[in-house]
């Protein structure tokens, strides 16, 4: 989730336009440092490095450490995911959180002990409650496909409507 929503270029106002809370573990945060243009030259030079700092100081978002009473959540699922995937799962299973995660294979794993959103919840949510334009919402969306090298699979809920500011 982190990944795209940074990719975005609209993460402080996604993140402060979402009700709840958004807290990163932070070995996620230790995870997601940079973004990479998938169209350039050479796609693994890096195109930005995520600022952490920044979107922190809007309160946008909380850095967390998952409690070492809490850590038989990230070795079960460190088995079927990255660390940081498994440290969001663990932090959210043992706070009975909400996560957003994106990668399918970690939400299935996820889904039977913590309720999972997709990160485009995420910028619906910012798209339809703060007013932003479609110009801004196609943009945000093309920047996601670009540097987080991410869209919505086939069957992805809101498939439609990613495909709808993407092509529109």
């Amino acid at each position: 989730m982190a990944i795209n929503v940074f990719a975005s270029g609209q993460a402080s106002a996604i993140l402060n336009a979402w009700p709840g809370p958004c807290l990163i573990e932070r070995r996620t945060q230790t995870e997601v440092r940079v973004l990479r243009d998938r169209e350039a030259i050479d796609p693994r030079a890096v195109s930005s490095v995520i600022d952490w700092e920044s979107v922190q100081r809007t309160k946008a978002v909380e850095i967390v450490d998952l409690a070492d009473a809490n850590l038989h959540w990230l070795v079960d699922f460190s088995v079927e995911m990255d660390a940081g995937e498994a440290a969001a799962g663990a932090y959210a299973a043992a706070n009975r959180l909400e996560l957003a995660i994106d990668d399918r294979k970690a939400r299935r794993v996820l889904e039977q002990s913590v309720h999972c959103r997709w990160s485009l919840e995420l910028l619906r949510w910012w798209a339809d409650h703060t007013g932003a334009s479609n110009r801004q919402v196609s943009a945000a969306l093309l920047s996601i496909r670009r540097y987080a090298n991410w869209k919505p699979h086939a069957s992805h809920p809101l498939g439609a409507w990613w495909t709808g500011y993407v092509t529109g």
